[in-house]
């Protein structure tokens, strides 16, 4: 895009002022190998196509300009094609769209890239999209032992701190969800964006292993409140 500034800093600019949520718009891993300038090791980001398209469009420089104007006339060609093709063909293309949807999910299912919890996520996406059930009813429950166990916001509520700040604690010692290989101590669940109908992948924990983790972190730092 041209931006001419640290890439770290700029995504993380932009992910706090557009809202950009982590595990449903990006995910963010190590990157593999010794940093060279030693510290902490490198971060990847890896987006979604919907955050790709808004970062680029919302640029404020030529290039971004030009990208602005490139989807604005892709979807103005779109709109055309619709209005010139016959209500006969719908359908037709409609299924279409969904079976190549479909295939796109249960190929990133498959690929062994993403945990399972992420690759039944897919599965489930697929075989909605050809059913036309909905997802909810095609979702994985929560393990019924587990499902009294707290949410992020929940222990947020017991300790007095932000759901963020619960997830920021996790991630440090390791604990969250998505670290959590075989959920010993973690069960996931799929859970509505507040501000859209998108499934993403929530988790609850068992308060007796994290806790007392964050009820030290909070009076460690003492600056969660």
């Amino acid at each position: 895009l041209g931006v001419g500034r640290d890439f770290s800093s700029w995504i993380k600019e932009r992910i706090e002022k557009y809202n950009f949520m982590e595990n449903a718009d990006y995910w963010v891993f190590a990157k593999s190998g010794e940093n060279l300038l030693g510290g902490r090791p490198a971060k990847e980001y890896a987006l979604t196509l919907d955050m790709g398209k808004e970062l680029a469009m919302v640029e404020n420089n030529e290039r971004g300009r030009k990208i602005r104007k490139y989807f604005i006339e892709c979807e103005r060609k779109h709109k055309l094609s619709l209005a010139n093709r016959h209500d006969a063909n719908l359908p037709a293309l409609e299924a279409e769209n969904k079976a190549r949807l479909a295939r796109l999910l249960e190929s990133l299912a498959d690929s062994g890239l993403y945990t399972p919890v992420r690759a039944a996520l897919f599965k489930a996406e697929a075989t909605s999209v050809l059913s036309g059930k909905p997802l909810t009813e095609l979702l994985p429950p929560v393990a019924e032992e587990r499902d009294k166990w707290p949410t992020p916001t929940q222990l947020g509520e017991i300790h007095h701190i932000s759901s963020k700040r619960v997830g920021m604690i996790l991630k440090r010692h390791n604990l969250h969800g998505s670290q959590d290989i075989g959920n010993k101590h973690s069960e996931p669940f799929w859970n509505i964006t507040p501000n859209s109908e998108r499934q993403v992948i929530s988790y609850k924990y068992d308060p007796a292993v994290v806790g007392p983790v964050i009820a030290q972190a909070v009076r460690d730092f003492n600056c969660f409140s």
